[in-house]
């Protein structure tokens, strides 16, 4: 499964808060003005520039940055001051070209002033900071970029926190990631002042201090504060996620899940299991893809099956069945339902397996375990039919699948092969052969002779049924899979007795072809299955299930087929002798 960079929570947090600021046009500071002059024109163009300032960074607020540009521009085009410049660059940094943008602060810097720059350069390197992020880089340049923007910023709300208000959950964000926890919550105190019902800053306020209760816990001295902190933090998420609501179509999904698996950290770490595990349910409920299954299994135990299985409800209640978000979770219900033995849902435990693959055809290892669920439950046709479709869709897959669970896919297919053979279904029995050799290195070369062996026989039953006259392209063509079965068999171990007879034998009745190197083949089989006979190093299992029936069978074959090549050697002699006398008497 894909798993987050470590970075990666950090980038979205950041760029939720400059994206996801309140709507709060009515708490919002009202920004400091300039001294003016007496006249009653100018008093109102003043007005008309604060209104427009305070409407533009409501719709800034907003993550409406274009809108904001242009209420920016038309109070810029009444007042072309430093105070609507600062404004206009700042709603330009949503654009991305931040180097343009940080030139022009250099030139703003250049001419003295402070308080301005300040601001820009920390919301400039901080959402700097955050691109770099989103695109994977970790170097040293994104840590001092996010020390400058925390240094330029504290600078700024230090000199004017009413006027830039919109720094301090920056700031805060900025800090908690510079591990600066103390600057972190200081900030986040000044947030909530001014944003008391910003959901955003509110989550990022749990977040603080989720870090604080963890890097505190312990200590004796600090455990008032401590629980106080986690209080601190459950309060927050709880207060967001109502101030969020519901809604499905408000942009706001990423948010609410992400409050709700904080909110389920929290608990988890406050030893509230059964609300966080409720948590965890509603925060997969809007968004499963956040979530690292494996790590909340460890944390959840025997609360994880009923845990996603709420979540799985509450989801398609929410989105519906078709919605594929949900494969992730879908495949983990339905593994941990055969890894658990929830024995009275494998068959709905088979069902969500199915229904990940639907949702998200790279999971086609859920086959595997959807056949260990169903030889659960003796359908071992079943079992047998969904590992061949996932030998069909992705061979490559299954022998990664296999291979790294050798022992228990043996356990499961070498028993469903003999059901297979049992219910004579030669062929299916030949592909589970053949997954379990290119799975098994050590031992494979048995199940490739084992493939040649069922092969072998579907067409001999093909053969005597009437079904088929020997010749026939679709009868030879299972020959010669049995053949190359039978070779690669011999490939792998060389000198096995058995796979020389049955190699010989395919060539000598099945394929009526190479006669002598099937005769070669039996005379080595006699000679090796003899050596191995009279070693002592080798099990006597194996000399009585294997070997003592290559040495038998071998020894017939030759004999029968010697006798075959002396007649025909001798029917030629009469042929030749035959047609030389006629040649003497024309």
């Amino acid at each position: 499964m894909p798993r987050e960079s470590p970075r990666a929570p950090y980038a979205r947090d950041l760029a939720m808060i400059l994206r996801s600021l309140p709507l709060l046009l009515l708490a919002s500071p009202t920004l400091l003005a300039a001294p003016m002059p007496a006249t009653s024109a100018t008093v109102l163009v003043v007005d008309q520039v604060d209104d427009l300032i305070r409407r533009g960074r409501t719709e800034l607020e907003a993550g409406k940055a274009e809108a904001a540009l242009k209420i920016f521009e038309e109070a810029a085009a009444k007042d072309s001051g430093l105070r609507t410049r600062v404004w206009i660059l700042r709603a330009r940094m949503n654009s991305g070209l931040l180097n343009d943008i940080l030139g022009e602060i250099d030139t703003i810097a250049r001419a003295g002033e402070g308080v301005e720059t300040n601001y820009l350069y920390g919301m400039a390197f901080a959402i700097k900071a955050q691109q770099a992020i989103n695109s994977g880089i970790t170097d040293g340049t994104v840590g001092m970029q996010m020390m400058d923007a925390q240094t330029y910023l504290a600078l700024a709300l230090d000199e004017a926190g009413d006027r830039f208000s919109d720094g301090y959950p920056v700031l805060a964000t900025i800090a908690w990631m510079n591990q600066d926890l103390d600057a972190a919550i200081a900030a986040s105190d000044k947030a909530i002042g001014f944003y008391p019902d910003g959901a955003a800053v509110l989550v990022q306020r749990g977040k603080i201090q989720l870090s604080r209760f963890v890097a505190n816990q312990g200590d004796e001295e600090k455990a008032e504060a401590v629980a106080a902190m986690g209080a601190d933090a459950v309060a927050s998420f709880e207060k967001a996620i109502r101030l969020m609501g519901t809604k499905k179509d408000d942009g706001r999904v990423a948010e609410r899940a992400d409050a709700w698996k904080q909110l389920g950290d929290m608990q988890a770490w406050l030893g509230d299991q059964a609300a966080s595990a409720q948590s965890y349910a509603h925060s997969m409920s809007w968004d499963p893809t956040i979530h690292d299954y494996g790590s909340l299994w460890g944390r959840l135990g025997e609360r994880f099956i009923p845990t996603l299985t709420s979540a799985k409800d509450e989801f398609t209640k929410r989105w519906g069945a078709k919605t594929s978000s949900d494969a992730t979770l879908l495949w983990y219900l339905g593994y941990a339902r055969l890894m658990q033995n929830d024995a009275d849902n494998y068959e709905l435990g088979e069902a969500e397996l199915i229904a990940s693959v639907e949702k998200f055809p790279t999971y086609l290892n859920a086959y595997y375990y959807v056949c260990q669920l169903r030889a659960k439950r003796f359908d071992y046709m079943g079992a047998a039919d969904i590992m061949v479709e996932f030998w069909k869709r992705d061979s490559a897959n299954a022998v990664a699948t296999l291979s790294g669970d050798l022992a228990t896919a043996r356990e499961y297919l070498d028993y469903i092969v003999g059901q297979c053979v049992n219910e004579g279904r030669l062929l299916t029995a030949a592909t589970l052969s053949e997954m379990l050799a290119h799975s098994d290195l050590e031992d494979g070369h048995l199940d490739f002779s084992y493939k040649g062996l069922f092969l072998r026989d579907h067409a001999d039953l093909l053969l005597r049924g009437g079904e088929h006259k020997w010749g026939d392209e679709e009868l030879m063509a299972f020959y010669e899979e049995s053949l190359a079965a039978y070779e690669k068999a011999l490939e792998l171990d060389p000198g096995n007795p058995n796979y020389q007879n049955d190699l010989a034998v395919v060539l000598h009745y099945n394929l009526r072809r190479e006669y002598d190197r099937a005769l070669e083949l039996y005379d080595a089989a006699q000679e090796n299955a003899k050596r191995l006979m009279e070693d002592e190093t080798v099990p006597l299992s194996r000399k009585e299930q294997f070997l003592s029936i290559a040495l038998r069978d071998s020894a017939n074959n030759a004999r029968k087929l010697r006798r075959q090549m002396k007649k025909w050697d001798e029917d030629a002699e009469k042929e030749r002798k035959k047609q030389a006398g006629e040649d003497a008497g024309a």
